[in-house]
């Protein structure tokens, strides 16, 4: 049987990334979360500050070690957590008559694909993990800050 709910999310979030395509939102949702539905991926913010992007993701239980950050030659940035199914290991064995009444915890591959701005120096990324919480860095192009430094220039007047 066909999920109505599961199909509508889907057709959405394949919308919303083909529109950010075609308008060429910065970091529009090029999303995938692999074949999990868009509620159990990892939910991310990003602030756009004077000379960097920072995205900010919370990725509860995972490590350094668990999770995957690149730049493809394409400018897309890919950060994968992918978690082994604890589901046999931790229900216990059949000898002692255990098993699970809720299993509601995720495995499997999660990613996240974000197109990556023109003004973003891309071979300067950087990422840090610190208790399940992920932060990527993405400096501006110099170029970039110079020119919003002029932009908020205030003009002097020349006496004389």
């Amino acid at each position: 049987p066909m999920n109505l709910f599961g199909f509508l999310e889907q057709l959405g979030d394949a919308m919303e990334t083909d529109l950010a395509a075609m308008v060429g939102v910065p970091f529009g949702h090029k999303d995938s979360v692999g074949s999990f539905p868009n509620h159990l991926a990892f939910p991310y913010d990003i602030v756009d500050k004077r000379t960097e992007y920072v995205i900010t993701a919370d990725i509860p239980g995972a490590n350094r070690d668990m999770v995957e950050v690149s730049v493809d030659e394409d400018r897309v940035l890919h950060v994968v957590d992918e978690r082994a199914d604890r589901h046999k290991e931790r229900g216990g064995s059949d000898e002692d008559g255990a098993k699970y009444v809720v299993y509601n915890r995720s495995f499997g591959r999660f990613e996240r694909n974000f197109q990556l701005p023109e003004d973003v120096e891309d071979g300067a990324v950087d990422a840090t993990m610190i208790h399940g919480v992920l932060t990527v860095r993405l400096p501006k192009k110099k170029e970039t800050i110079r020119q919003e430094q002029r932009k908020n220039a205030r003009r002097i007047a020349v006496k004389g």
